[in-house]
């Protein structure tokens, strides 16, 4: 019986190796994103969520983004949504609602610039480049959680990149046609963008130096509203980085030995890049490779070959530009930025590298006159489904859905707010938490403490008038 199990195992395996590689990555694109939209039922708010430290009514919005750039973050746009007094949210499930929308987001935006960039009019080929880029972007992503589910860091970080996106497609819709309402919507969107996040801003304000270096290289011209946008971008950044709210929230967390150390920062920073691009790189070429018939596809049809550089000058790019990304961290804390953070860096590198892709099969047809095409296509594969489904933020998600692990915790949850809500106590003892999904639970920024002073229990208590911790209180317990 067992062997039989296993021939069938390895059959569909290798019947599944045989599908065309526009049609594979199609497959593997639905499957990435159906586990994640069905989660997105049982999500709930983080701690984070319930603060309303920050949140009044509307009408003071301008008031509380003021206060908030002086002491709290440079982060103009994002704390925007945040300020937003959570009620309506909280009262009437948006945390359910929200995964779902920010991911649709993702894949229209992706879906829109995929196809200006490629300039290609057929439907099939752009929904398999899209489902090839988010099943690699979700196979290595480092916290799905905080990339979709919680809130808080998803409208800073993941929303922040839809908006960036947007502006790329407005720009490239206004150099084609020159329309001013698309200049005027992308200058809105990259302002928008570069408020998002600060790892977000670093990326805009590096890469496009690198854009203006290599078009003045090649055109020996830079265009007025190439200059202009450029001159925003360094406004706004300028705007995110001297905010005194930055200097506040860090005397209020701490000063950590040896931040501002320029030495160890680089060594850190070096360190760290190295690390993450051996770990990312090899399962995105491996993945390409796969794809490489559609990528000399695409490379055809770019008539206009002086888009891409050379190879080694690529690798440089994408190490200068995600360099100060890692350094920020190591510079004012002396730590490796969080996940959510890692997230948006991931984010780009897959962007970079595809790029580098390119570059590589332009060079290679340029100067020995070949295209790079997968042999033994079929061995590949299989090796790509089987790490797919091997301990993967995918599995994962596929786990927490058919195990159950997602329902019963969101019900656990759901038994604890309605204790929290029916009870007229001044303190409240909840069960703990014995469910907690990886994909849609984040124990760094969701659950509760038996300490009624730590921050998370603080956040909830402000929401609900009352003190809440977790049972037992005569020990220290954190979800």
């Amino acid at each position: 019986m067992i062997q039989k199990a296993e021939a069938l195992f390895v059959m569909t395996l290798v019947k599944f190796s045989k599908i065309n590689g526009k049609y594979l990555f199609i497959i593997l694109g639905l499957l990435t994103l159906l586990p994640l939209l069905l989660l997105s039922v049982f999500n709930n708010p983080g701690s984070d969520d319930f603060d309303y430290e920050f949140k009044r009514p509307l009408q003071e919005i301008i008031q509380t983004q003021i206060d908030l750039y002086y002491g709290w973050s440079g982060r103009y746009f994002s704390v925007g949504f945040m300020t937003i007094n959570p009620d309506f949210f909280i009262n009437f499930s948006f945390y359910k609602f929200y995964p779902i929308i920010i991911i649709c987001l993702l894949i229209i935006v992706l879906y829109w610039f995929l196809k200006l960039i490629f300039s290609e009019e057929k439907v099939f080929p752009i929904v398999s480049d899209l489902g090839f880029f988010l099943f690699l972007f979700c196979l290595q992503i480092p916290d799905m959680c905080q990339a979709f589910f919680w809130y808080s860091s998803s409208i800073c970080y993941q929303f922040g990149i839809v908006l960036f996106l947007i502006f790329l497609i407005f720009f490239l819709k206004y150099k084609k046609g020159k329309s001013k309402s698309y200049l005027l919507l992308a200058i809105l969107c990259l302002i928008a963008s570069i408020g998002s996040n600060e790892i977000l801003m670093l990326i805009i304000l590096f890469l496009s130096i690198w854009y203006v270096m290599i078009k003045f290289v090649v055109l020996k011209k830079i265009d007025f509203h190439e200059r202009l946008l450029l001159l925003i971008i360094i406004v706004f950044s300028f705007i995110v980085i001297v905010a005194p709210g930055n200097n506040a929230r860090l005397l209020r967390e701490g000063v950590k030995i040896n931040s501002y150390n320029l030495s160890l920062s680089i060594i850190k920073t070096t360190f760290y890049l190295v690390k993450y691009f051996i770990k990312w790189l090899p399962l995105i070429l491996l993945t390409t490779y796969l794809y490489s018939g559609r990528l000399n596809e695409i490379l055809n049809r770019i008539k206009d070959k002086r888009v891409f550089i050379h190879p080694f000058l690529c690798l440089i790019l994408i190490f200068t530009i995600l360099f100060p990304c890692f350094f920020i961290g190591f510079w004012t804390k002396n730590y490796l930025l969080p996940d959510r953070a890692i997230n948006s860096i991931y984010f780009f590198f897959l962007l970079f590298v595809m790029y580098f892709v390119f570059c590589v099969l332009n060079f290679i047809k340029s100067n020995f006159n070949q295209d790079l095409h997968s042999n033994n296509k079929y061995i590949f594969t299989i090796i790509l489904v089987l790490f797919t489904f091997s301990e993967t933020p995918i599995s994962e998600a596929y786990y927490d859905l058919i195990s159950g692990k997602a329902y019963k915790y969101d019900k656990e949850l759901e038994d604890r707010f309605l204790i929290i809500n029916s009870s007229n106590k001044s303190c409240i003892e909840v069960p703990m938490l014995i469910n907690c999904p990886k994909t849609i639970y984040n124990s760094e920024v969701m659950g509760l403490t038996s300490d009624k002073n730590n921050w998370k229990n603080i956040e909830i208590s402000k929401y609900y008038k009352k003190t809440v911790i977790v049972t037992p209180s005569n020990s220290i317990i954190s979800e």
